[in-house]
C-alpha cells in the first residue's frame, strides 16, 4: 500500500505541472519511476505476492497494454508524459491485488480513462447541439459528429486574445481532427496569425477548436478508481461471478 500512497503523491504533483504547462519535468518523472521501482520490490520481498494468475500473464498483458499506449504516442494521439504516467501505475500496481480481482490495474485505469473522455465527449455534444446547431449545420457532412463530439466554434479574435489550450481543427478551410498536442499557446496564436497573413482567415471568421485535456489528471482520477473499486463493476457488466472466481 505505501507503493500506491507514494504513487498518487507523485501523480498528484504531476497532475499540477500537465494542468499549468502540458509538460512534465523529465528529471521529476524518472526518480518517481526509480522510487516505485525500489517500493513495489521492497513490498513484495517483505509480504509476499499473492494472485490468482501466474506472474508472466500479468509481466506480458502489462507489456502489451504500456506497448500499445506507445503505439498511440507515436501516432500523436498521445503524449510521452501519459505514457510514463501510465509506466508509473504499471510500476506501483504491476498485478491483479487489492480490489483488483482478475484484471491488471493498467488495464482498468485505461477503462476508466476512456469513460472519463466520453463522458466528457457527450458534454462537448451537448453543448453544441444546444447552444452551436447553427455551426454545425455548416460544417460538411462528414466532420458533423466528430466536431459535434470534440470539438466547439469560436472567434478568431478570441482565441487570438485567449488561445488558452485550444486547438484550431478548421483554418482556412482546411478541415482536420489532427492536431499538434505539443503546441503551446504562444504557438497556436502564431498559427492563427499565419492564416490570417495568408489571408485564408481573418479575425471576425469563426474557427472550430478542441480543447487539449490534460491527461495527467484523468490517469491520477481513473488509478484512485481503480484502488477503491477495482475491476469488480467490469467483470459484473461481462456476467463473471467473483464468488466462483474465489471459490476457484
Amino acid at each position: 500500500m505505501y507503493t500506491e500512497i507514494a504513487a498518487i503523491l507523485a501523480l498528484l504533483a504531476f497532475s499540477l505541472y500537465d494542468i499549468k504547462t502540458r509538460e512534465l519535468p523529465e528529471k521529476h518523472v524518472y526518480a518517481a519511476l526509480a522510487i516505485m521501482l525500489i517500493l513495489r520490490v521492497a513490498e513484495y520481498r517483505l509480504y509476499g505476492l499473492d494472485v490468482l494468475f501466474p506472474l508472466w500473464v500479468y509481466i506480458v498483458l502489462d507489456g502489451v497494454i504500456l506497448a500499445a499506449t506507445a503505439t498511440v504516442a507515436i501516432l500523436g494521439f498521445f503524449g510521452w508524459g501519459d505514457v510514463a504516467v501510465l509506466l508509473l501505475i504499471t510500476m506501483a500496481s504491476p498485478v491483479a491485488e487489492g480490489n483488483c480481482i482478475i484484471m491488471p490495474p493498467a488495464l482498468m485505469v485505461l477503462v476508466y480513462y476512456v469513460l472519463a473522455n466520453v463522458a466528457i465527449m457527450v458534454a462537448n455534444l451537448v453543448v453544441n447541439v444546444t447552444r452551436n446547431m447553427h455551426e454545425l449545420r455548416r460544417l460538411p457532412l462528414r466532420y458533423r459528429l466528430i466536431y459535434a463530439l470534440i470539438a466547439r466554434p469560436v472567434n478568431v479574435q478570441r482565441l487570438l486574445d485567449k488561445p488558452g489550450w485550444w486547438y484550431p481543427l478548421s483554418l482556412c478551410g482546411n478541415y482536420t481532427v489532427k492536431f499538434n498536442i505539443y503546441l503551446d499557446p504562444d504557438d497556436i496564436v502564431e498559427e492563427v496569425r499565419k492564416a490570417i497573413r495568408k489571408g485564408c482567415t481573418s479575425q471576425s471568421d469563426t474557427v472550430w477548436v478542441t480543447y487539449g485535456i490534460p491527461g495527467v489528471p484523468l490517469f491520477t482520477a481513473s488509478y484512485m478508481l481503480t484502488l477503491l473499486v477495482g475491476d469488480k463493476p467490469l467483470l459484473s457488466m461481462l456476467g463473471i461471478r467473483l464468488d466462483s472466481i474465489l471459490a476457484g
